[in-house]
C-alpha cells in the first residue's frame, strides 16, 4: 500500500470525483486561505462572502494548531466537529500491474458546511505530518503562515530584511545620540 505522505485525498459530490490533492497540497490550501484572511481583514467590506468564511476559518484554525499543538483537546474538538462528515478509504490499482494504492475520499453534500471544507485539509494535513513545520512570521506588520526549518523567523527574505533594516536604524539612531552626548 502506498506511503501516507504521498496519498491522493478527493473530493466526491454527488457521486463525481470534483478534486484530487496530494497531502502537500491539501497543507498549503490551508495556508493560503488563513494568509488571504490575514491580507484582507481590514479591508472595509459591505458583504463577507464564502472566501471569506473559508480563509477566516483556515487563519482560526491554523493559529490554534500553532498554539495548542496536536494536544487532546485540539484533537478532540477536530473529531467531534468531523462526526458526521462521510469520508471513506477507496482501493485502487493504476494498471494490472501495478500495486495496490488508495485515496481518501470526502463525500461532499448539498448540506456540507463551509467549515467542512477547512476540517477535511486540515485533519489530513496534521495526519499526514505536513505542519510539523508550520510557523508564523515574525514581523509584526506580517504575520503570514509559512513552512519553514525550525530556526526560519520570516515567511520571506522581504520580511526578514525589514526586519533586519528596522534594527539597524535604532542601533545607528541610538548611537548618534550616544555620540552627540
Amino acid at each position: 500500500m502506498g506511503n501516507l505522505k504521498d496519498e491522493i485525498f478527493v473530493i466526491n459530490f454527488r457521486g463525481k470525483e470534483i478534486s484530487a490533492f496530494s497531502a502537500t497540497e491539501l497543507a498549503m490550501s490551508l495556508i493560503e486561505g488563513a494568509n488571504n484572511f490575514l491580507e484582507t481583514k481590514n479591508t472595509k467590506r459591505v458583504e463577507v462572502n464564502i472566501k471569506d468564511q473559508h480563509s477566516f476559518l483556515c487563519h482560526e484554525y491554523l493559529h490554534e494548531y500553532l498554539k495548542h499543538g496536536n494536544n487532546e483537546d485540539f484533537l478532540n474538538k477536530l473529531n467531534l466537529k468531523m462526526s458526521n462528515m462521510q469520508f471513506q478509504f477507496l482501493l485502487y490499482k493504476e494498471t494490472s500491474l501495478s500495486p495496490i494504492q488508495r485515496k481518501f475520499v470526502w463525500y461532499q453534500t448539498n448540506y456540507s458546511k463551509i467549515e467542512e471544507a477547512v476540517l477535511f485539509p486540515l485533519s489530513n494535513s496534521i495526519s499526514t505530518g505536513k505542519l510539523i513545520n508550520l510557523k508564523r512570521c515574525h514581523s509584526i506588520d506580517c504575520q503570514k503562515f509559512f513552512l519553514g526549518k525550525s530556526n526560519k523567523k520570516w515567511c520571506s527574505d522581504n520580511c526578514g530584511g525589514q526586519i533586519r533594516m528596522k534594527r539597524k536604524r535604532i542601533r545607528d539612531s541610538s548611537n548618534k545620540i550616544y555620540l552627540n552626548s
